[in-house]
């Protein structure tokens, strides 16, 4: 069991660090905190309505999480898939659960930062007047267990593409379903032409009923008159938990996925998080490849970490262990390789053997020989000669 927690916190660490290594951490946590304020202090009226609650705070956060969970779990499939390290994931000495368990509660651990965060406009209810706090407590839980269960969706729906646009869309569009579920509209349409259990299965489906009734202080734990409140929190987490597992079956039985029946008990953690470095690093170096970044000849070791989501020493170390080299080398050897397939293009053309380099993306000519001869043992015009002798 140990080793099991172990290993799906090392993935848990990771994914959660991942979220801070760029900026947008602080973008989507700043994006919250404003339009929760915004709305509650000018569309929720806080002021206006002289009373010392948190509705008008609490109100919106169903539409808010219609956005932002999307955006925050739009990455945790869909990037591994289109950058292709998804098959890499499945040689890992961990199962199948403890990377989507892993991943999952690191952006469910995100969001309760971002709720934390928003805790002094309680303590200034409070400052106010004389609110019900065990009503705000347990509005904040059920608000982040909603959270959850947008986030299990998103998580579920990220595995059907290799395009985050695509996965936000698609859960934005299921959560919204979701929501509208409860409206009165929405089950005035259904009960004319279905049967009344089918019309209740649709609304108790609905996120926003279930948390307007903790808004509304449904809950009195010394009276039977009142489980009503502990029914519909355990409908929330039975959500977030049903969404959870489709999100898993879903990953697990995509076709890529290999056969992870191995005995991986003698891998430490240590060994994991190498594997999981190696992962990222050969991942960046098949974009590099593929998208022929190093042909801008002003790139460096900041805007390369900034297009992979990792700070400049993160990056540089990966640099280090797995290429034995500096960051300038590493992106030289690039360079190297298409000049000698573009040289093959042009050498009955006129050209300079640096006009030449110069297209590869080097901008300097010692810079360009140095590297070359590093690289392929040889000058660039002895190559030359050698591939006109073939």
């Amino acid at each position: 069991m140990n080793a099991y927690l172990n290993k799906t916190f090392i993935i848990f660490d990771r994914e959660l660090r991942g979220y801070f290594r760029t900026p947008l951490a602080s973008i989507s946590l700043l994006v919250f905190l404003a339009l929760s304020s915004g709305m509650t202090f000018f569309l929720g009226r806080f002021f206006e309505r002289d009373q010392a609650d948190l509705t008008a705070f609490f109100a919106w956060h169903p539409w808010l999480f219609l956005i932002l969970m999307p955006a925050i779990g739009m990455r945790l499939w869909a990037e591994e898939r289109r950058s292709g390290t998804i098959e890499l994931l499945m040689t890992l000495p961990v199962t199948n659960s403890q990377l989507v368990i892993g991943k999952f509660f690191a952006s469910w651990v995100f969001t309760l930062i971002a709720l934390l965060l928003s805790t002094p406009i309680w303590i200034t209810v409070n400052y106010l007047g004389n609110p019900d706090n065990s009503v705000i407590f347990i509005s904040y839980l059920t608000s982040w267990l909603m959270a959850g269960a947008f986030l299990a969706l998103t998580s579920c729906l990220s595995t059907l593409t290799k395009n985050q646009v695509i996965a936000f869309i698609i859960s934005s569009i299921s959560g919204f379903i979701l929501i509208m579920a409860g409206f009165s509209l929405v089950l005035s349409t259904v009960r004319s032409w279905a049967p009344i259990w089918i019309t209740e299965t649709i609304g108790s489906m609905s996120f926003l009923s279930h948390f307007s009734r903790v808004q509304m202080g449904v809950f009195d734990l010394s009276t039977l008159e009142n489980l009503e409140f502990l029914i519909d929190s355990t409908s929330i987490f039975l959500t977030v938990f049903m969404l959870f597992y489709i999100g898993y079956n879903g990953y697990a039985q995509h076709k890529i996925i290999f056969n992870n029946s191995l005995n991986f008990s003698n891998y430490n953690s240590k060994v994991i998080e190498e594997k999981l470095s190696l992962i990222k690093f050969n991942s960046i170096k098949k974009h590099i490849q593929s998208e022929k970044i190093y042909l801008d000849e002003n790139i460096n070791l900041r805007a390369v970490s900034l297009i992979y989501n990792l700070n400049e020493n993160e990056l540089s170390r990966m640099i280090n262990k797995f290429e034995k080299t500096n960051f300038y080398f590493f992106i030289n050897k690039f360079r190297v390789h298409e000049f000698k397939e573009l040289i093959k293009l042009y050498r009955h053309d006129k050209l300079t053997l640096f006009s030449v380099a110069n297209e590869a993306g080097f901008k300097n000519k010692s810079t360009f020989n140095t590297s070359f001869k590093r690289f392929e043992g040889m000058t660039p015009s002895s190559y030359l000669k050698s591939i006109e002798n073939e």
